[in-house]
């Protein structure tokens, strides 16, 4: 273990509760990190929450619980990688350093995050029906720092004090809503069954990119799928317009170039929600969960490069609405009764997975990222698997 890279920490953390009524908690960190600077980062958090109900209403039997909280929190990450493998996490603009120095070279990662938010709960009848909305309002920032540990002294290289070849940063809003409700329709002993639902209204935007950070995925030698834009959602679509069978000229002089690429789609959800439903009648069980997004966009690259017309360009001719509706997983279960003392329990469960999608998009699986999980590629499908349908048949015995 090389002590120049040693990390430490502090973390605290304070609450305070008056009868249920007020309460209030605050947390700190501070992150040491002595090879990349001299002061700590630090991470402050804090929240404040107050009981309507039980301040101004407790006789009213009908509402069990009525909560206002608001909060702000800081939370941070960072990783450390040597040059070797920076590529891997960095698309390009990679600064070259010496062959042979590249021990002398490292890359500091961090993701720093910052949100405020407040919310509302309110539960009625015993909490029998629990309502909740939330807004939230985060900015988080990307960030990468090439640093160099190193000097030349006659044609060889010595360690030396840190000094930063390049800095990149990339920050990224979201704001939105989250709504929630849940209810104990039947509670009582032979029969049981709750329902949920959930909703999130989100708004991404970018609002500073490095410029070696603005393309996305490169599909092919000349050709990227997203743009990071600033104003824009994060790994934007990006290619021609495709009107009357001929790429619209946004220049205006005559001919088409890369100069003529707009954004064409969205690939991120506004909307994304679900439904969970537990049933329980005696022996018997049944669950389901529904799952969805809606206002984001696919850009079909499988459809484009199967397409008759010669012209493999990226365009809004293949870009799909991406809005879906899924029936995720249906589940039945039976609990057999037993007069014997051996077999505690035997139960037999049905389940399905991915049974129906309703959709508008024209591939396999309108939720889908053939890149990964990164945003900065996202919303593409070419050469995807549909998902799996899947219906198995369990028996569980305990003895």
């Amino acid at each position: 273990f090389d002590d120049v890279h040693a990390r430490n920490g502090v973390f605290a953390d304070i609450s305070y509760d008056w009868n249920g009524i007020l309460g209030v908690s605050g947390q700190f960190r501070a992150d040491f990190l002595s090879q990349y600077s001299e002061t700590p980062y630090l991470y402050p958090a804090g929240n404040a929450w107050v009981d309507i109900h039980k301040a101004l209403m407790p006789s009213v039997k009908e509402i069990s619980s009525l909560r206002i909280s608001a909060g702000y929190g800081h939370a941070g990450y960072d990783e450390s990688l040597p040059y070797e493998l920076i590529h891997k996490y960095v698309a390009s603009g990679i600064p070259s350093v010496p062959v042979g120095a590249e021990n002398y070279h490292d890359a500091l990662l961090r993701l720093d995050t910052k949100e405020w938010n407040v919310s509302l709960n309110a539960g009625f009848l015993d909490e029998r029906l629990h309502l909740g909305v939330s807004y939230y309002d985060r900015l988080t920032e990307d960030s990468m720092n090439l640093n160099s540990f190193g000097t030349v002294e006659d044609f060889y290289w010595h360690s030396a004090p840190m000094s930063v070849l390049q800095s990149r940063m990339t920050r990224i809003a979201n704001k939105g809503f989250e709504f929630d409700v849940s209810g104990q329709i039947f509670r009582n002993k032979d029969l049981k069954w709750t329902l949920a639902a959930n909703l999130s209204y989100n708004v991404n935007q970018l609002y500073e990119v490095h410029g070696d950070d603005a393309d996305g995925m490169r599909i092919n030698s000349s050709d990227v799928a997203n743009r990071n834009i600033i104003g824009h959602q994060v790994g934007a679509l990006y290619g021609y317009e495709y009107s009357n069978g001929k790429f619209v000229d946004q220049t205006g002089n005559g001919i088409i170039t890369t100069n003529d690429r707009v954004i064409i789609g969205n690939p991120i959800p506004v909307y994304v929600g679900g439904i969970t439903s537990s049933f329980r009648y005696r022996d018997f069980g049944f669950d389901l969960v529904i799952d969805g997004a809606a206002g984001h966009d696919v850009l079909n690259l499988s459809s484009m490069y199967s397409d008759d017309d010669p012209v493999d360009v990226i365009s809004d001719k293949y870009v799909e609405k991406g809005d879906f509706i899924r029936l995720k997983k249906l589940n039945f279960s039976y609990s057999i009764p037993l007069k014997t003392k051996k077999i505690e329990s035997l139960k037999v469960v049905l389940t399905g997975m991915n049974l129906l999608t309703l959709t508008g998009y024209s591939g396999w699986n309108p939720d889908v990222n053939t890149y990964g999980t990164s945003p900065m590629s996202a919303g593409i499908d070419y050469g995807s698997w549909p998902q799996v349908r899947a219906i198995t048949l369990g028996v569980g015995v305990d003895f």
